[in-house]
């Protein structure tokens, strides 16, 4: 891959977290805001683990617009739990940091029409943008659709599926994405890869630990 190629992938990865509101991906050896080296390379390690289970890099089959790529991870809490928290749409800037504000501006139905705004950062020429969410197939399934902002097309889906014996909940995250035609599907399937990687850590650290502190105050209750 030539040098120009990858710096382009960076630039749309960064772009496209930007969009979502997740973070850029770090590593194992890196020391960002949220922990330190050794809490970097333990979430690595549980990504790793929990990934094995269902987590799928790929490229479209002949004839697909969109580039597509799928992962997976395990979360140590109930499905409904979780699903709670998927559709708590209010509190998506604590799920994903680059999110500034986020509100419902309309429901139709199982359709919620979402307002986020994105934090100021690079590459990002369009601030607001515009989702919507599908809640029919709740609380197994939360499909969603970028209406308008950085991308010609963005859509999405979490996934539940409950396990051990309900204790734990299987987190499998769909992503889809039209750039344009300047970019080449290989460096978008990377920055797909990228950005779903911290999107379900973001997620898995934030539930685990709101379900931490709603079973601590079952006990005390």
């Amino acid at each position: 891959m030539h040098l120009k190629q990858i710096k382009t992938g960076a630039a749309f990865a960064l772009l496209l977290a930007c969009t979502l509101g997740s973070p850029p991906a770090t590593y194992a050896g890196d020391k960002g805001e949220s922990g330190n080296k050794a809490d970097r390379g333990q979430q690595n390690a549980e990504y790793v683990r929990t990934s094995n289970l269902a987590a799928l890099y790929e490229y479209d089959p002949p004839g697909v617009k969109l580039s597509k790529a799928s992962t997976a991870i395990v979360i140590n809490a109930p499905q409904q739990f979780v699903w709670d928290r998927l559709v708590n749409f209010q509190s998506y800037p604590k799920l994903f940091p680059r999110l500034k504000t986020c509100q419902v501006v309309k429901k139709e139905g199982d359709l919620i029409y979402i307002e986020s705004l994105l934090k100021p950062q690079m590459f990002v020429s369009q601030p607001c943008q515009h989702t919507i969410n599908d809640l029919e197939d709740k609380p197994d399934s939360l499909k969603w659709k970028l209406t308008d902002g950085n991308f010609k097309a963005v859509e999405g889906e979490w996934k539940l599926r409950s396990i051990d014996d309900g204790q734990h909940t299987e987190v499998r995250y769909t992503m889809e994405v039209d750039p344009g035609p300047l970019i080449p599907r290989p460096i978008i399937v990377m920055a797909l890869k990228m950005v779903q990687r911290e999107a379900v850590l973001n997620v898995k650290a934030s539930v685990e630990e709101d379900f931490k502190f709603a079973a601590a105050n079952k006990k005390l209750n």
